[in-house]
């Protein structure tokens, strides 16, 4: 059963049922029915309930609309493939360059000024390795070294925790 026959017959299920305590209410309070007055009171009840049903657009509120990405063919996104390009130059160099670093201390510096409104060149030593924690300090803050893969998701979910 589509859902359109679905809606159509709970629709009038509950204007029969409206019609039939309508009736109800009538003997109750002691008068006698009008049948073909009740039936047609039911009728334009079901009539403006469809109408406005149907003249709403959408039954969902607007602001809570899912927002879907739209889809990208491989390569196409800018920001990941520029990721991925900096961590495949990063594993294939014979000496690992500073980009992977530099990439990975603009993102912290992002995520510190979003989160806690502090730049991250502003803090002292001391504050930055509380924040940051002393891997991911030495990380952004030492030498440059080759990071392993399981070492860059530690620091990626230490980043997250933020």
């Amino acid at each position: 059963m589509s859902g359109d026959r679905l809606r159509l017959r709970v629709r009038g299920t509950a204007t029969l049922l409206a019609a039939v305590a309508a009736v109800v209410v009538v003997v109750l309070l002691g008068t006698e029915p009008h049948l073909d007055r009740v039936a047609v009171l039911a009728l334009l009840g079901l009539l403006v309930a469809v109408l406005v049903w149907e003249l709403v657009p959408d039954h969902t509120s607007p602001w809570r609309r899912a927002v879907v990405a739209p889809h990208l063919a491989p390569g196409q996104d800018r920001a990941t493939a520029t990721w991925v390009r900096v961590l495949e130059d990063h594993r294939a160099a014979a000496r690992p360059g500073p980009e992977l670093r530099d990439r990975v201390r603009r993102t912290v510096a992002d995520v510190v000024l979003t989160r806690h409104g502090l730049r991250l060149d502003d803090l002292d030593p001391t504050q930055r390795r509380e924040l940051l924690g002393a891997d991911l300090d030495d990380l952004l803050h030492g030498p440059v070294r080759r990071l392993g893969a399981r070492e860059l998701l530690t620091h990626l979910e230490r980043i997250e925790a933020l």
